[in-house]
């Protein structure tokens, strides 16, 4: 799951200079205003994801150290010392970022806990953004099939 946590991060950072890169040349080419806004969106997405998968990676990497001090898991000692210590394993998310604790079954605690390791706002801003990127480039879409149906139905003879 690890190869898989950088690829992804590494796969949204190469997105997010490259939707940059293509907003920019946008409003260079002084084109659309509409397909330079979904581009510049869909990189702050791609931007957000990446420095989750990077803080993701960072408590990932946090866990697998061991040695003194390592027991219980440090991204999941957030929580107190009381349910930390009942803390098995950890399990990572890729949609939305998370690290979960993975809590003892049977043993006081409360069940499995997401410990803190990828702030809330990034995981936020990497949905709106996405979410907002996808619904501009479709407005955009819709505007140019638009154009282009009036067109021909101007270019037709009566």
């Amino acid at each position: 799951m690890g190869l898989l946590l950088f690829l992804a991060t590494l796969i949204a950072a190469i997105a997010a200079f490259g939707l940059f890169g293509y907003g920019c040349g946008v409003v260079v080419r002084r084109g659309p205003v509409v397909w330079a806004v979904a581009g510049l969106l869909g990189a702050v997405a791609a931007a957000a994801y990446a420095v989750g998968g990077f803080y993701l990676g960072l408590a990932v990497l946090d866990a697998e150290d061991g040695g003194a001090g390592s027991a219980p898991l440090r991204p999941c000692r957030a929580a107190g010392p009381e349910r930390a210590a009942h803390v098995a394993d950890y399990e990572i998310e890729l949609l939305p970022l998370g690290f979960t604790c993975v809590v003892v079954e049977g043993e006081a605690g409360g069940g499995d806990y997401r410990a803190g390791a990828v702030p809330v706002p990034l995981n936020r801003v990497a949905f709106g953004g996405g979410v907002l990127a996808v619904g501009v480039a479709l407005a955009g879409a819709y505007v140019k099939h638009a154009r282009i149906e009036r067109a021909a139905e101007a270019a037709r003879p009566s």
